[in-house]
């Protein structure tokens, strides 16, 4: 580059170069117009290329955070006794981030524990003394031994023999008298077997009772059991949650909690910091042409020099909330064209991306392969995009179809490779040309 820099020798000087500058960029201007030896300046041409990819892509800007983040609270109440982590650690998952001092608690658990052992040895010897009692009567029944029905199966037995022994003798013909002995223990046999039956099911009866008392007394230690179990199960949470540890591996982004005091929120703050995620947002307009799954490209000031890829992840049905004037979201933006918040889904590689760093996006909304031309060289004034092509006889307007269009080119078909494209007002300066600034102080080439 040529270096056309001015000395400052005086303000005379300084003159005299701004006059002879005015002078020189009038006889450029004049050659420029008219060319070598006074003619017309050539046209610029292009010469179309083999079909290419070409792709046309939307801007956006957004702000990159973690896939997955979580808020660690204490479910135990107390204050918060020691902070194993800051701000920026890496932590695996299940690693202590804080403890939680609930020594009243321990206290409290503890009472409560031995509380419900000496009911549950109580429920338990209640259980005990009413299956030994049913499986006592059980016993003496089946041995034929229970008090009451053995009585009443005796006394039926005597009025059986009696009666039977009374009947032998009247069958005899010894005593015609016996007659009316006999209708007397006829009706002693009937008493005593309606005894025998009603001992029989004051027996059935008892033995139902013990058997209901030994449900009671399991269900009881069973509700015990519950009760303590749901009490003790409430402490032992609260003292379990007194350690508080990583939920999944990653960064350590916030610490709420401070030593001494009872936490009010979130005691730390994690972030996996191997799954990224861009929030942005796009215009009402430009929806149509996003799709989930679309391909995207981006960089970020923390990563110079690198692009990173991604997909869209999601694209909300409704609109983002509009900041109020203290910044807070307000309602759905209504006013103007309204914007819709995008997740992007960070696909590829990772390295040199921060959380909260901000990126620049290209949203790729459509790919194609075809010819490309510079957009100045086409004309879309008419009703069909056109193009000139040059030919050693002249010029042709041919019609073209765009296929795609990016920031500088179109992909078009309806003209082949190696044809030559004029491209309308491209000619201007050349190298090493000299063009001064206005105030005549220093200069720039044209390259």
């Amino acid at each position: 580059m040529v270096d056309t820099r001015i000395p400052r020798r005086g303000r005379l000087y300084g003159y005299a170069v701004a006059a002879l500058a005015a002078l020189l960029i009038g006889a450029m201007a004049l050659s420029g117009a008219l060319g070598p030896g006074g003619e017309e300046p050539e046209e610029s041409t292009f010469i179309a290329g083999e079909p290419e990819e070409i792709t046309s892509t939307l801007p956006a800007s957004g702000a990159i955070k973690a896939a997955t983040a979580t808020d660690v609270t204490a479910s135990a109440s107390g204050p918060v006794a020691e902070l194993a982590v800051k701000v920026g650690d890496h932590v695996k998952r299940d690693q202590v981030l804080a403890r939680i001092d609930v020594s009243d608690k321990e206290a409290e658990l503890n009472n409560a524990q031995k509380a419900a052992d000496r009911e549950a040895a109580s429920a338990a010897r209640a259980v005990a003394d009413a299956e030994a009692q049913l499986a006592q009567f059980q016993d003496l029944a089946n041995r034929g031994l229970d008090p009451e029905l053995r009585s009443a199966d005796q006394a039926w037995r005597q009025a059986a023999n009696e009666l039977a022994w009374t009947e032998q003798q009247l069958q005899a013909g010894y005593d015609p008298e016996l007659d009316q002995q006999a209708a007397a223990q006829r009706q002693a046999l009937a008493d005593a077997d309606a005894a025998l039956a009603a001992a029989r099911v004051s027996a059935n009866q008892r033995q139902a009772e013990l058997a209901r008392a030994v449900t009671d007394a399991r269900g009881a230690a069973a509700d015990q059991a519950a009760n303590a179990e749901q009490t003790l199960g409430g402490l032992r949470k609260e003292v379990d949650g007194a350690t508080l540890r990583a939920p999944h591996d990653g960064v350590v982004t916030a610490v709420g909690g401070q030593v001494g005091q009872a936490p009010t929120g979130a005691v730390v703050s994690v972030a996996d910091d191997s799954t990224f995620q861009i929030d942005t947002e796009v215009k009402e307009n430009y929806l149509e042409q996003l799709s989930v799954g679309d391909e995207v490209e981006f960089t970020s000031p923390s990563a110079r020099g690198a692009t990173f890829t991604g997909t869209i992840k999601s694209i909300a049905p409704v609109a983002a909330a509009a900041p109020t004037e203290d910044g807070q979201p307000g309602p759905a933006q209504g006013a103007g064209r309204a914007s819709f918040p995008v997740t992007v889904e960070v696909t590829g590689s990772t390295e040199g991306l921060h959380i909260g760093s901000t990126a620049r996006l290209s949203i790729v909304t459509q790919r194609a392969t075809a010819i490309a031309v510079p957009l100045e060289a086409i004309d879309e004034s008419g009703d069909t995009p056109t193009v000139t092509v040059v030919h050693e006889g002249g010029y042709e307007e041919r019609a073209v179809t765009i296929e795609i269009k990016d920031e500088l080119n179109a992909g078009v078909s309806g003209i082949e490779p190696g044809e030559e494209i004029l491209l309308p007002g491209a000619a201007g300066g050349a190298e090493g040309d000299i063009v001064y600034n206005e105030d005549g102080s220093g200069g720039s080439v044209t390259l």
